[in-house]
């Protein structure tokens, strides 16, 4: 492993604060040396080391490289009238790039269509290009940190509290909310100029050449093999098994919310569709629980979204943390949550009410989730390394992405309609969405269609709705599918959610139903 160690000081400042325990107070924006350690790895990225490498990376199964990050702040301590002072930071970062195989195409694939049109999800990278990006997202880490190091500086200069512990407890604060804000600008600015540049560097070499192809790979060939069924399903995992209460054919679990000393339990829906999960601040409340104590200090509000709100209508929403969350003994990755009213399928019209919460993308996508419709319903978690189901079951599966916090397969056709978004928290069979009013002038209201994934037909002659026209139109261009499958639709037998993988099991007999 080839590694590299370089230091970057910045000058001391002298500046002027004020402390909350004094009128005014001399504070120093103590040196702050960056070290930085860079090394490329050795070992090839798969996609399950892209989740110990990167946990917030979306679609691990679609990366070719990832350059690992970890940073520290190095002898925090306490100076004196109880300010707080630190040596440095060390970040450690490793550049990781897939070995040969399908994931990589050649110079003579490269796409007619120019930057924007045929780069959407990335799909055309080459294992020199994989190679050079990584490197050059490498030094705009290092100048990043180097850039905002001063940040951090004024922060901690400006830190006093009434006793040692509370400054050391504010400045960890501080520098966690740096950090964040650090990856925050890594994933918006610099991994976006990255890919910008690997592009360019195509084009520097087949432009010249002329070099232009119409037809592109799918990321159906392009991902890692399936784990051998006959050999992994031994060795497959159950962490847990939990009775499920369906509403119109959405699932919901119990689940056991430890705040302080109290353990909660609630009904929460299973709903793909909404990026955090959600729990309901009236559900703490009649509880005894105040929301004060939950609201996470500093933390910015998100945007609430899940399948009950329509995306007109969401709002943002503060962010809340708990001890933990069980579901049957299992404790599940997830220890926040947006405050947001959940209360749905309330009486007269149903018996009883649900939900206390939403389980969104957050906790779906680290685990595998199995769902079986049939009575008694229930919800099945597994372990994800080496995840497979066993074909002789008749277990099918599609690739399917996170694209703008929908679950969207775009190799899986309706009737001419591409791309497919799958959630679980919509009761509804089939939508077809048009994205213009002229799209479907000449449609029938409904028809008769068939839906394929994969060139593999699933279900044919089956009974479509009237395509219906999808909401904020000028976003519609956008959209990376033309039909929404609910869970009247890929509900009817048995299904799992394996996106850590970026992949969707079907069984055949489910699709095999016809709706009523």
């Amino acid at each position: 492993m080839k590694t590299y160690i370089f230091f970057i000081t910045l000058l001391s400042v002298l500046i002027i604060g004020h402390s909350p325990n004094s009128t005014s107070a001399t504070a120093s924006i103590y040196e702050l040396i960056l070290k930085i350690d860079h090394g490329t790895a050795t070992e090839p990225l798969t996609t399950e080391k892209a989740w110990l490498l990167d946990p917030g990376q979306l679609n691990p199964h679609r990366s070719r490289w990832i350059l690992s990050r970890n940073i520290t702040l190095e002898g925090l301590n306490i100076a004196p009238n109880n300010r707080v002072i630190a040596k440095g930071i060390n970040a450690v970062s490793r550049s990781y790039v897939r070995g040969p195989g399908p994931w990589f195409s050649q110079l003579s694939e490269f796409p007619c269509q120019k930057y924007g049109q045929a780069d959407q999800d990335g799909w055309f990278t080459t294992i020199e290009g994989s190679q050079r990006s990584v490197e050059n997202a490498a030094k705009r880490w290092a100048a990043l940190l180097s850039g905002r190091k001063i940040k951090l500086s004024v922060a901690l200069s400006h830190i006093s509290a009434a006793t040692p512990e509370q400054a050391l407890k504010y400045a960890r604060q501080a520098f966690k909310n740096w950090v964040g804000e650090i990856n925050i600008e890594w994933k918006e600015k610099i991994m976006p100029s990255v890919r910008k540049d690997e592009w360019s560097y195509y084009t520097s070499i087949v432009d010249p050449q002329g070099i232009c192809n119409e037809t592109r790979k799918t990321w159906m060939e392009m991902m890692e093999p399936v784990a051998i069924a006959n050999e992994q399903v031994t060795k497959l995992k159950l962490l847990a098994r939990a009775p499920a209460k369906r509403w119109n054919g959405l699932f919901s679990v119990r689940l056991n919310i430890s705040v302080a000393d109290k353990k909660l339990n609630g009904q929460f829906l299973i709903d793909s569709s909404a990026p955090t999960s959600v729990i309901s601040p009236q559900f703490l409340e009649r509880q005894g629980i105040p929301l004060a104590w939950l609201g996470v200090r500093g933390a910015l509000p998100k945007r609430l979204k899940w399948s009950g709100i329509s995306l007109d209508g969401s709002k943002l929403a503060r962010l809340a943390a708990v001890d933990s969350v069980e579901m049957s003994g299992l404790i599940l990755p997830i220890n926040k949550f947006l405050f947001g009213e959940t209360d749905l399928f309330s009486p007269p019209e149903t018996i009883s009410s649900c939900c206390d919460g939403i389980i969104g993308q957050d906790v779906l996508g680290k685990l595998v989730f199995e769902f079986n419709p049939s009575q008694p319903s229930e919800v099945l978690v597994w372990q994800s390394e080496g995840f497979s189901l066993p074909k002789e079951k008749s277990w099918v599966w599609t690739e399917a992405a996170l694209l703008g916090h929908e679950i969207v397969s775009e190799t899986c056709s309706l009737s001419g309609f591409t791309g497919v978004k799958w959630d679980t928290g919509d009761e509804a069979y089939i939508e077809i969405i048009r994205r213009r009013e002229r799209e479907q002038q000449n449609a029938p209201r409904a028809s008769l269609g068939a839906i394929s994934c994969n060139g593999q037909m699933m279900v044919d002659n089956m009974q479509l709705p009237a395509p219906t026209l999808a909401q904020k139109t000028r976003q519609l261009d956008k959209l990376r599918y033309s039909a929404k499958a609910g869970i009247a639709f890929f509900g009817n037998g048995p299904f799992a959610m394996d996106l850590p993988h970026g992949r969707m099991w079907f069984t055949k007999s489910a699709f095999s139903k016809k709706p009523l």
